[in-house]
């Protein structure tokens, strides 16, 4: 998929990059598998092309739940809105359901893929975490909970394949929220690999740093998270290509192994389940 997204001003990201220190996040910057970010306030989501099918899968969903930036994208690489196959939510914060909101107004057909502590918000059942959450989820419109939602529930370790163009694979990263997941994604169209990291971390010049403390349920199960997953990759030995938070630029695989040189484990290892599932798309 050729990147021929206008990127525009955003005036909120750059305010906050500049407060909080992180790695600017470029709004239409081409990432490895043909990503695009897609920067919404001071969030952001990623289109991924399902090989040269011409439709795609979304990571996280933005603020905007009229869908405008999606739109956009999408009319400018001459598709129709119905072109979105799935979304991967990394976590069911309000700055990362408006594509679902707005895809599911619409009336597309969609899979939504989530854990089940995400599932949980998303159904209304309960609040999500962090300390800012806590008082803006009370206010109305602010909230995550998506009425009548149907959502693919993952476990750690589940794998989903979208024909053979794409390989995704579910990586619980919990802290920043109960259920948070990455996603790590190859691509047949480069053949890259690509964590999307959700808001488990943020990278700054200097490298890798835990989420802020006031939008995160537990800084120190996130950081321990982080830790585990760095652990994790390299035990397995895959290729990571880049790093894609959603709240600022990515980068190289080797700033998660320097961050975790620096770290001293504190807590107990995070649980992982034994027996992940396939799921064919």
């Amino acid at each position: 998929m050729q990147n021929n997204y206008e990127i525009s001003p955003n005036l909120i990201s750059c305010l906050a990059t500049k407060a909080t220190g992180v790695l600017p996040l470029v709004d239409g910057a081409f990432l490895p598998g043909e990503s695009t970010r897609i920067v919404d306030a001071h969030s952001s989501f990623y289109p991924i092309p399902i090989g040269n099918s011409g439709e795609m899968v979304l990571v996280d969903g933005g603020m905007d739940k009229h869908g405008k930036r999606l739109e956009r994208f999408v009319a400018q690489h001459d598709l129709g809105i119905g072109a979105v196959r799935a979304v991967l939510l990394t976590h069911a914060h309000r700055d990362h359901i408006g594509a679902i909101v707005s895809l599911l107004n619409r009336g597309v057909d969609i899979k939504v893929f989530a854990s089940a502590a995400e599932d949980e918000v998303l159904q209304g059942q309960r609040r999500s975490e962090g300390k800012l959450q806590m008082v803006t989820d009370r206010l109305p419109g602010l909230d995550a909970a998506i009425p009548g939602i149907e959502t693919e529930i993952l476990e750690d370790g589940d794998t989903i394949s979208f024909g053979d163009q794409l390989q995704v694979k579910a990586l619980a990263i919990p802290g920043h929220t109960k259920g948070s997941m990455g996603f790590e994604i190859k691509s047949s169209l480069d053949g890259s690999n690509v964590l999307y990291a959700g808001d488990a971390l943020d990278f700054t010049p200097s490298g890798a740093k835990n989420a802020l403390w006031l939008l995160s349920g537990d800084t120190k199960i996130s950081n321990q998270s982080i830790i585990e997953l760095t652990n994790r990759i390299v035990r397995e030995g895959t290729e990571i290509d880049a790093v894609v938070p959603a709240h600022s630029g990515d980068a190289h695989f080797n700033n998660l192994r320097r961050y975790r040189a620096a770290q001293k484990p504190s807590i107990p290892r995070i649980h992982r389940y034994s027996a992940p599932r396939h799921i064919a798309f």
